[in-house]
């Protein structure tokens, strides 16, 4: 779609969820550059030292060269914190029982790389997902790859 608008001289603002991330950069390459994605993390741009340490970790396990490639950076943001914020709730519980684990949930607080969870879930409807909305942020597509919209030129200047 990018390469069909670039033809005819097209270029809109295109605003979109996470899961194009996966693949935008890569085969779109300079085209993709101002897109804009809600998502929760980019491994891109400026990364906090608990994140640059997880970056690392992750770099040398998958023998990566760069951030960009990891294929979907907010899932596996989301994941490594959802792996932790299990964790902590099994040590609370002290056992595998569904419903101490799932008890233990409503009282665990995490410092992840998203964000801190304190705590991770509320035992009512409305809040049975870590992630909440202020997690979300703007990212950018910038040099083929998703960063914090306000590392690259994209930002509104204020």
């Amino acid at each position: 779609i990018l390469r069909s608008m670039d033809r005819i001289g097209y270029r809109p603002n295109i605003v979109s969820a996470w899961g194009i991330s996966a693949q935008l950069g890569q085969t779109a390459g300079k085209l993709a550059d101002g897109v804009l994605v809600a998502g929760t993390f980019a491994w891109t741009g400026k990364l906090d030292p608990r994140s640059e340490k997880v970056w690392g970790r992750i770099k040398t396990k998958f023998k990566l060269d760069h951030p960009g490639q990891i294929v979907l950076p907010s899932g596996t943001a989301n994941s490594y914190d959802a792996v932790y914020i299990i964790a902590e709730a099994l040590k609370l519980a002290g056992d595998f029982d569904r419903k101490k684990l799932r008890d233990a949930l409503y009282k665990v607080k995490y410092e992840g790389i998203i964000a801190k969870y304190d705590p991770a879930f509320e035992p009512k409807y409305e809040r049975m997902d870590s992630i909440v909305p202020t997690h979300y942020k703007m990212l950018a597509y910038h040099n083929g790859y998703l960063t914090p919209i306000e590392q690259t030129p994209y930002a509104t200047k204020k």
